[in-house]
């Protein structure tokens, strides 16, 4: 059985960028307990650090002039 609690971190590798987010597995991966009891912490754990990778994705900006 998996954990619920986990807390998501990410920076972007200079000072200040550290961040970090308590979640619950099932509120953020929109599954049940039950779902959750059937699964391992590294398959949860992959989830969310896809989840994370998206969150900080969506926080960069890039462009070329």
């Amino acid at each position: 059985m998996a954990k619920r609690n986990w807390v998501m971190k990410w920076s972007y590798g200079y000072a200040g960028t550290n961040n970090q987010e308590a979640v619950d597995a099932c509120d953020e991966l929109g599954i049940s307990e039950e779902q959750l009891e059937s699964m391992t912490d590294e398959e949860v754990e992959s989830m969310l650090t896809d989840i994370c990778w998206e969150m900080a994705v969506q926080q960069v900006e890039a462009y070329v002039e």
